[in-house]
């Protein structure tokens, strides 16, 4: 009797048997070895659809993963937001010495921007790179100190 869960008792201790036999698996390699069309098809469909589904949880791992700093789970990132243009909303230094101010139920409150710098090399070439500015109290922020 085959099917998922048989028990076989085969002169020794019980096994649970998974219902595939070695009958299965040679009929199942000479139907794809007889029809190599569908075998590419297949394979191409696994190959690109198990990445394609597992893609969404790798970003969502990324972007929910706590920052790699001591009790770095603890941090909270705020960002205004203009919903009639929805985009962005930069506010000013006055802004955020208001909130360093008025917040109370945070230890710590920094402020960051993204940017871009110029980097010049030893061959005098010109490079563009990503960077950030961070204000001083965001090394209180980190429980990290600063390096200078």
């Amino acid at each position: 009797m085959r099917g998922e869960g048989v028990r076989e008792r085969m002169g020794g201790p019980r096994r649970v048997s998974l219902g595939i036999s070695f009958l299965d698996v040679k009929l199942a390699l000479r139907m794809l070895r007889k029809d190599p069309a569908l075998t590419l098809v297949a394979v191409f469909a696994l190959s690109i659809g198990i990445p394609f589904g597992l893609a969404p949880f790798q970003f969502l791992d990324a972007i929910m993963a706590p920052l790699p700093v001591h009790e770095g789970h603890r941090v909270l990132g705020l960002r205004n937001w203009d919903v009639e243009t929805n985009r962005p909303d930069d506010r000013s230094l006055h802004d955020y010495e208001t909130w360093r101010a008025q917040l109370e139920s945070f230890e710590s409150v920094g402020a960051t921007r993204s940017t871009a710098q110029n980097l010049i090399g030893d061959d005098g070439e010109v490079m563009q790179l990503p960077g950030a500015i961070m204000s001083a109290s965001g090394f209180e922020v980190l429980a990290v100190p600063p390096h200078l």
